[in-house]
């Protein structure tokens, strides 16, 4: 039972410490905002943005939204303030057009002082909904394409 409990705990540092810090990959070409960062091998470089691989699906974490990539693995970030309606799209894929920028929050810490931190986050450009069965959404995120 407090194994349980204590997950949202342990996710929640897991997905801030992820989202502060670049994830790991290969360097770009000159285009698109990484902002600071390194494309992931999740990523795909599209004219002059970043586009997923594999399927994507957007999810609430506390207040906050997500972008969950499913390609070899889960991948989540924190989602930059956007006008899109997210709720639009429900537990279901998407496939992602986005940037990266860098944003300065201040965080709850425990123990003072905290200064704030650099949180990388994604900035929606562009939303396609996918239409998918389960079988279709495991075979494109194994294949990773």
């Amino acid at each position: 039972m407090l194994a349980q409990r204590s997950r949202p705990v342990a996710a929640t540092a897991a997905l801030v410490a992820w989202s502060c810090a670049a994830p790991q990959g290969l360097a770009a070409p000159q285009g698109p905002s990484l902002a600071g960062g390194t494309l992931a091998p999740y990523e795909q470089i599209a004219g002059a943005a970043i586009e997923n691989k594999g399927i994507a699906r957007f999810e609430r974490f506390g207040d906050r939204w997500v972008l969950t990539i499913l390609c070899k693995g889960v991948h989540s970030i924190y989602l930059d303030d956007t006008a899109i309606d997210l709720n639009q799209y429900g537990a279901g894929y998407v496939s992602v057009r986005y940037q990266y920028v860098v944003r300065t929050v201040d965080v709850q810490c425990v123990r003072a002082p905290c200064p704030p931190v650099q949180e990388r986050r994604v900035v929606l450009e562009r939303v396609t909904p996918l239409t998918l069965s389960p079988e279709q959404a495991k075979q494109r995120e194994r294949d990773c394409q």
